[in-house]
């Protein structure tokens, strides 16, 4: 995959899986969504941030039956082009990672409105860390950045009061295996639901770390490596049990089991996907989990073990999303699914009692969106 193609794949996974997006009424160009909906669907998803690749933020609201308006004004401009943006989990800031400059700016987000206002932006430790995702702790006091320029994580303590971000001495990620040699390119990173553990995604490796709860300082764990793909997004479940990795190299989702006690991955399945896997949403309730098939243009259908985490196709095992789908998220309220989509749009879909999709909304974006990020849950 040429360096082009893989920032193509990684820059949107950065979206912060906080809480789902939204939908919204209209009909989008490439996905096919209706304007009427058979069924009316409940979101609960209030705000909705929307980072074009060229840079920009888009904020809409959100009804509670998903219905999306852009607020006034429609946007906030960013300085530099997307890289990763995240909402913390109280749901009073939204940080944006610039690609170009490796900055991360802090807004506030108004209440009722939801519009973002810039607040001050901490400057990148080096220009060249090239941010591709993202990750906060579940308290919202630690930031994380991977950084795929220079193969490291930048951490970032929060002022809860002012959302001033104070940086921390980056940490350099192990060397992969096999013929990637130094270049590990991380991409995807998460937290544990403890807020004890962080996981990054890179060229070979999933790599954990110990998060102090004071600082934020990352501490590799005593084996702190597990071999894997190329991973472009992690996941976690909804029991905080596992997390599964999409890889566009080898189109497959790998399933990882976690030690609560510890934090140590143990690699449990991998399964194959269509081609080109760059992000993976699970429903509420675990039991179902959806892939995006961005070079097939499809979504990969499974059910999914609430025990034992495992992944079973549907039959068929695809549905069609035309116009390059990119990232998929789930409405905290459990009846919707969001798919972004690169040519300038999102789908909506309603989660049927049986896990199959079906078409329920859309809306034109615009401005390649590459990242999103949500506020939480109506009141």
């Amino acid at each position: 995959m040429a360096p082009s193609q893989h920032r193509s794949y990684c820059v949107a996974l950065s979206l912060a899986l906080l809480f789902g997006a939204g939908c919204s009424t209209g009909s989008p160009s490439g996905g096919g969504a209706t304007a009427t909906p058979p069924v009316i669907a409940s979101a609960k998803a209030q705000f909705a941030y929307v980072g074009g690749f060229s840079g920009g933020i888009s904020s809409y609201t959100i009804s509670t039956n998903g219905v999306w308006a852009p607020t006034s004004p429609a946007s906030v401009p960013t300085n530099d082009n997307y890289g990763a943006m995240v909402v913390d989990p109280l749901g009073k800031y939204l940080f944006f990672a610039g690609f170009l400059g490796g900055s991360v700016t802090t807004y506030s987000i108004t209440p009722g409105t939801g519009i973002p206002v810039n607040v001050g932006t901490a400057p990148s430790s080096n220009v060249n860390n090239r941010p591709e995702n993202m990750a906060i702790d579940p308290t919202g006091r630690f930031l994380y950045t991977a950084n795929t320029g220079l193969n490291t994580v930048s951490t970032y303590t929060v002022n809860r009061g002012t959302g001033a971000l104070t940086a921390l001495p980056d940490t350099t990620l192990p060397s992969s295996p096999g013929f990637y040699g130094d270049f590990t390119s991380p991409c995807g990173i998460v937290t544990d639901s403890t807020g004890k553990y962080l996981y990054v995604g890179e060229y070979g490796y999933v790599v954990a770390y110990s998060i102090d709860q004071t600082t934020g300082a990352l501490t590799p764990l005593a084996s702190p490596t597990v071999v894997g793909s190329s991973f472009f997004t992690l996941r976690l479940d909804p029991t905080g049990k596992y997390i599964y990795a999409t890889s566009g190299r080898s189109n497959s989702v790998s399933v990882y089991s976690i030690n609560a006690s510890t934090g140590a991955l143990t690699l449990y399945a991998t399964v194959t996907t269509g081609n080109g896997a760059t992000d993976i949403g699970l429903t509420i309730d675990g039991a179902h989990a959806y892939v995006i098939d961005r070079d097939d243009q499809t979504i990969s259908l499974f059910n999914r073990n609430q025990t034992s985490g495992a992944l079973t196709p549907f039959t068929p095992a695809t549905i069609y999303d035309l116009g390059q789908p990119y990232i998929i998220q789930m409405d905290p309220g459990g009846q919707l699914a969001y798919v972004v989509r690169e040519d300038g749009g999102i789908d909506t879909y309603r989660i049927d009692a049986d896990g199959t999709l079906s078409e329920y909304g859309g809306i034109g974006t615009g401005n390649t969106p590459v990242g999103l990020a949500i506020y939480p849950a109506h009141p």
